[in-house]
């Protein structure tokens, strides 16, 4: 089983390089886990140019890392993402490379809970755990935050999604069995 791991944190977010850590720990050894540290990458945003559509289908022109995480994407069984929560959404590490996914969409459209999307190109449907860390309790943000997850699970057409919000004050140890729970909801552990 192939796990993608998209790392949106800040370099000194303790509490998503905890779960980052503990992540490796408990997957590395059982499957093919793909880590991107995003902040470390050159990512370049999406120019909304439709190439990936129409020029060179199934591929961005923009020729930089994001298109070995789409290809890996495509490939894997699981997407987990890190970020601390932003006013409700992504850190802008994460926002760019999600953005980048649209070259896993065919220009062609379906209904989906009585919602227009598009079709994914391949008939992968990965599960979707996305880990997001804040220091304050702001309900808002929080319910922002999860209907974001549960919007791009859709979009994704994501078998299985999990929002996770770890506040500061988690333990090591409570992070690790938050951790191991969301894996075994979406089937990991128990395989």
């Amino acid at each position: 089983m192939k796990v993608l791991l998209l790392d949106g944190s800040d370099k000194d977010d303790v509490s998503l390089n905890c779960v980052s850590t503990a992540i490796e720990r408990i997957l590395n050894n059982k499957y093919e886990l793909n880590v991107f540290v995003l902040r470390d990458l050159v990512i370049h945003n999406c120019i909304g140019c439709y190439g990936c559509w129409l020029k060179t289908p199934g591929r961005c022109i923009i020729d930089d890392v994001s298109r070995k995480i789409t290809d890996l994407a495509a490939r894997s069984s699981v997407w987990i993402f890190l970020t601390p929560v932003v006013y409700g959404g992504y850190s802008w590490h994460l926002k760019k490379a999600v953005d980048r996914m649209l070259p896993l969409f065919l220009p062609f459209f379906t209904k989906r809970d009585e919602e227009t999307h598009h079709f994914m190109r391949c008939n992968n449907t990965p599960s979707l755990i996305v880990f997001g860390a804040t220091n304050c309790n702001n309900k808002e943000s929080e319910d922002i935050f999860k209907s974001l997850v549960s919007r791009n699970s859709l979009n994704f057409s994501n078998s299985n999604s999990q929002s996770i919000i770890l506040s500061g004050k988690d333990s090591v140890e409570s992070i690790e069995e938050i951790i191991e729970n969301s894996l075994n909801k979406v089937g990991v552990l128990d395989e």
